[in-house]
């Protein structure tokens, strides 16, 4: 999938050098209580400073819930989320006009329920998740 769109997925954690090397640590120094990233913190600053290893983690954020709303690119998806019997209708309705996470998470579910359960989906990977939905059933 990475490839297809011209990205490169790296996944250093799977190298089996680095599985080796992380087999072969004592157990206490692989399972420091509470720091669960310690071995990787230290590493770190061996090769940079250690103001970058040791910093809070910084995440960023997509605009998921502007991207949600009626006006959204994602309100198509929205529009057709089908509670699959789970939440009560009138949450569903009223977490469709103000999203909420509750509202990504049964946006999510509809999307693999309708791909994997229903098969109402084409599983094709030129399109994007709204185009597959609006055309898919």
């Amino acid at each position: 999938l990475f490839q297809r769109a011209g990205v490169d997925l790296l996944c250093p954690f799977l190298d089996s050098r680095m599985l080796r090397l992380a087999l072969n640590l004592p157990s206490q120094v692989r399972y420091t209580f509470r720091r669960p990233k310690a071995v990787l913190k230290t590493a770190l600053a061996h090769r940079t400073t250690s103001e970058i290893a040791t910093r809070v983690k910084l995440g960023f954020g997509q605009p998921i819930f502007e991207w949600l709303q009626p006006e959204g690119q994602l309100a198509a998806l929205v529009a057709r989320i089908d509670g699959h019997g789970l939440p009560r209708p009138e949450l569903l309705r009223e977490s469709m006009q103000r999203p909420t996470w509750f509202t990504y998470s049964a946006m999510c579910y509809d999307v693999w329920h309708r791909l994997f359960v229903e098969r109402s989906i084409p599983r094709t990977m030129d399109r994007t998740p709204a185009q597959l939905q609006i055309s898919g059933g």
